[in-house]
């Protein structure tokens, strides 16, 4: 049963299988008109017709062309995904609707490598940017190209909302002060709320004093890569823009940090689970999960004689199941919404874990 299962997994990786047509494109048709990935669809299929010709018995590559063009054909253009995974083969047609923006990569060759879906991301940059001013706050999302505000707050419009603590104050600054802190307490409740919509690395923008003060009350300082110190009053989005380009220059670290952090927050809430064993197990079970993996981790899987999963590479003696279960946990968590990250070391976590998203409580 469990052989049966995991069949399809071992055909996309056998080397028998060729040749072997990946396709994978932007494909957005809620986004895009449906001429535009069309000519997309054809320019892909010319390159694998030309690679076939080029490489392959007329046979072989006109029989795995002809299921091509079937799959093609049948792709669902009602989909609101945003790429789109297409593995043929002679024994096998696979189709992934994805979450995640990728860049184009169109391929003949002689197996198929479900990380490479994970290896043809596109990094967007993407980075929310809290800007706190001493008239108003102002959240963005960038992309190292654009900001697009997301939240405006002015804090004279807050102060009826905010605990009255100042009334009897005769000093004007103390008063000031106050209400700064009591603004900023706001403004972190708000970020968790930013957060759970938009998970991503924050900068802020802002003067040396306010920073002082946010930095002791925020409940937010995994999510924090960076401070830009200030006065931002009165400024324009492309002068924002030129102010935080400093601290986004090295964002392959960046990224890491991030996603080194991720799994922090998510171990403090206990939405973590790690080692292959587990994830195995969890990701069938939840949506819009986030997996990250070391990048060089391959691990089989394996039925022993009372029907126990074991991981090794070394089970010979075993009944395989998967030739490597971390792909298979990779096309899981693809599938159902998630998301996929490499990094380049992740032993405190067996070099593999899942976080638990917002939305699967």
């Amino acid at each position: 049963m469990l052989a049966e299962k995991y069949k399809t997994l071992s055909l996309l990786t056998a080397p028998k299988c060729q040749p072997c047509i990946s396709v994978i494109l932007p494909f957005e048709p809620k986004m895009t008109s449906k001429a535009a990935i069309a000519h997309s669809l054809k320019i892909a299929a010319e390159k694998i017709k030309r690679d076939l010709n080029e490489n392959y018995i007329r046979e072989a590559a006109n029989a795995v062309y002809k299921k091509f063009e079937n799959v093609i054909e049948r792709l669902d253009y009602a989909t609101h995904k945003k790429s789109i995974a297409i593995y043929v083969s002679p024994e096998i047609e696979k189709v992934f609707y994805l979450n995640i923006p990728v860049n184009g990569k169109v391929m003949v060759d002689t197996s198929f490598e479900i990380r490479d879906i994970v290896l043809n991301k596109k990094d967007e940059h993407e980075f929310l940017l809290l800007v706190i001013s001493g008239k108003k706050e102002t959240i963005y999302v960038g992309d190292g190209n654009k900001l697009k505000l997301v939240v405006s707050n002015n804090i004279t419009h807050r102060q009826i909302s905010l605990p009255e603590q100042v009334a009897n104050f005769e000093d004007i600054e103390a008063i000031k002060e106050t209400r700064l802190k009591n603004f900023l307490h706001y403004i972190d409740k708000q970020l968790s709320h930013i957060l759970q919509i938009y998970p991503l690395p924050v900068f802020i923008m802002t003067s040396k004093k306010t920073i002082g003060y946010f930095s002791k009350i925020t409940k937010h300082h995994k999510s924090i890569m960076g401070f830009v110190h200030g006065n931002f009053d009165d400024v324009t989005e492309s002068e924002l823009q030129a102010a935080v380009a400093p601290q986004l220059q090295d964002w392959k670290h960046i990224r890491e940090m991030h996603i080194m952090n991720c799994l922090k927050i998510a171990e403090d809430n206990h939405k973590l689970t790690t080692g292959i064993h587990d994830v195995w197990m969890q990701a069938k079970r939840l949506h819009r999960q986030l997996l990250i993996v070391e990048k060089d981790f391959y691990c089989s899987a394996f039925v022993i004689k009372n029907g126990e999963i074991i991981f090794s590479n070394n089970g010979e003696e075993n009944q395989m199941i998967a030739k490597d279960a971390v792909d298979d946990i990779i096309e899981k968590v693809l599938k159902n919404g998630g998301d996929v990250e490499f990094v380049n070391a992740l032993k405190d976590y067996n070099r593999i874990a899942l976080v638990e998203q917002p939305g699967n409580d």
